[in-house]
């Protein structure tokens, strides 16, 4: 027991010994470092992690930045008076995809965004018989189509703001001026008649017959207008590749069209000319309907951009609208007197199709020239056209309000798109 206490002594006090011979080495012997308390600050990254990066040949991703607020300007990246890298113009800026970098999401330079633009448009009119010779009843010489209109100018403004980074409100007015066209047929021989059948509806002791039967002439005018306010709501992006330069938006909202036509139909006495007689000679039938349309549309607006400032759209819209009919129908004497004056009113549904295909091309930052080609159809509306053949038939036939009609409209469409 003894021999063991003592072999555990000595070999305690050889340990002590070695510790002490370690922190306390001869003269001019080497010795050990110590050992720092904490690494400094980015010692393992700009010491170990460039070697590693060396050896694996650069995998190492670098260091994510924060994104930039708000209107704050990227490092690196043009200022937005002479920027040209985005692949859109200003108004995609605001309204499309390709506005953010998806890296900063919520950044945009403009959220304000807008044009003005100018229609050239022409509606297709269209045919109903309204004469034809009195020795020759198949024959038509005088339809309302031969009153066809030509193209009107008229002006169309847009502005929206976005709501965020995926979404905006926009503001559109566009309307056309009147469109207005006149024919007339002549015969000396007094032939021309009324190309419907008819009875006599009296006018001050005497008949329409007398005016619109045995006819000298028979005259026809036309005006139209066209009102149309939309709000839509845009929602976007939506594009298979980011990348790509292709970009969709999706649209849905209200609109409110107005169309307004109104018919004139004139017939002359035999032998008569047209103002003679204090207009006693001559009378007028005339068809006004005014079409209010009022509903909900979807679309989507598709860019697909060639080049760093020149890109191609198109935006198809399509919606169903209550219609909210008005009529009146006159049948009067030269001199202001009335046989009679009717109004009438329907609720009935229409459809609205519309298609822009055009282009656009960027001229600065915040600015773009854009040219498009429109067509636009509408259905279930009243017609001037379609109330007036049996306008020389009883005053109660025109307690019916057709709406079989079709409104075709078609042409150019131009200007200037901006945002701010």
């Amino acid at each position: 027991m003894k021999f063991c206490l003592a072999v555990a002594t000595a070999t305690c006090l050889l340990g002590a010994t070695g510790a002490a011979q370690a922190q306390a080495p001869a003269y001019g012997g080497p010795s050990l470092l110590a050992v720092p308390d904490a690494a400094p600050p980015g010692a393992y990254y700009n010491q170990v992690a460039p070697t590693y990066a060396a050896r694996r040949q650069g995998d190492m991703p670098p260091p994510v930045p924060e994104a930039p607020g708000w209107n704050e300007q990227i490092p690196g990246e043009p200022t937005p008076d002479d920027a040209w890298s985005s692949s859109e113009g200003c108004y995609e800026d605001a309204v499309t995809s390709n506005d953010y970098d998806m890296s900063y999401p919520g950044r945009s330079c403009c959220p304000w965004f807008g044009s003005l633009g100018v229609l050239y448009l022409a509606r297709e009119d269209a045919n109903t018989r309204l004469s034809c010779w009195v020795s020759a009843p198949d024959e038509q010489i005088l339809s309302t189509g031969d009153a066809a209109t030509d193209y009107e100018w008229g002006g169309e403004i847009k502005f929206g703001r976005r709501l965020g980074c995926q979404s905006a409100v926009e503001f559109t007015y566009w309307s056309a001026g009147a469109f207005t066209g006149y024919a007339d047929v002549w015969d000396d021989t007094n032939d021309i008649g009324a190309a419907v059948p008819h009875d006599n509806v009296p006018i001050d002791g005497g008949f329409a017959t007398d005016f619109f039967d045995n006819s000298r002439s028979h005259r026809i005018s036309r005006h139209d207008e066209l009102h149309n306010i939309e709000l839509n709501f845009l929602r976007y992006p939506m594009a298979c590749d980011p990348c790509s330069g292709f970009s969709m938006t999706w649209l849905a909202g209200f609109r409110f069209f107005r169309f307004t036509d109104s018919l004139n139909f004139g017939g002359l006495a035999g032998g008569a000319d047209w103002g003679g007689n204090g207009g006693l000679d001559e009378a007028y039938l005339d068809v006004r309907t005014q079409n209010n349309l009022i509903g909900f549309q979807l679309g989507t607006r598709a860019n697909c951009q060639l080049t760093e400032r020149l890109s191609l759209y198109a935006t198809p819209l399509v919606g169903i609208y209550g219609n909210v009919i008005e009529r009146r129908t006159q049948l009067y004497r030269g001199d202001g007197f009335s046989a009679f004056d009717i109004t009438n009113e329907k609720d009935d549904f229409a459809v609205i199709g519309q298609l822009d295909l055009g282009a656009r091309f960027r001229i600065g930052r915040r600015a773009s020239l854009f040219g498009a080609y429109r067509v636009m159809g509408v259905t279930g509306v009243a017609l001037a056209d379609y109330q007036t053949p049996w306008f020389l038939s009883t005053a109660t036939d025109f307690n019916s309000v057709e709406t079989d009609g079709g409104l075709m409209l078609h042409g150019a469409v131009f200007g200037l798109e901006f945002n701010y």
